[in-house]
């Protein structure tokens, strides 16, 4: 499971008041973590874009935890990047 620490290197900030430092590059496909904000569409843009880094795929839900409103975010299958090739002359 993804390690959350406050502050960090590399904030998911909540409001301007939290910051979460998510290790990305220990976090497994399927591995969730919970993040408490009233503001969820504006951390699921900053989790995507830092996600986007290392090549992952987020899927996002925003739910009551424990208690709090936030935002469940999974890591999903990875996308692969598609491979830019240029057209050969039969395609064009």
């Amino acid at each position: 499971m993804p390690t959350l620490r406050r502050p960090g290197a590399n904030p998911a900030t909540t409001n301007g008041v939290l910051s979460y430092e998510i290790e990305w590059e220990s976090m497994q496909i399927g591995e969730s973590f919970f993040i408490p904000t009233h503001d969820p569409i504006s951390i699921r843009s900053q989790l995507y874009w830092q996600a986007r880094r290392f090549g992952y795929n987020l899927v996002f839900r925003e739910m009551y935890h424990r208690g709090f409103y936030g935002l469940m975010t999974w890591r999903g299958p990875d996308c692969p990047a598609p491979e830019l090739t240029s057209p050969t002359p039969d395609e064009v």
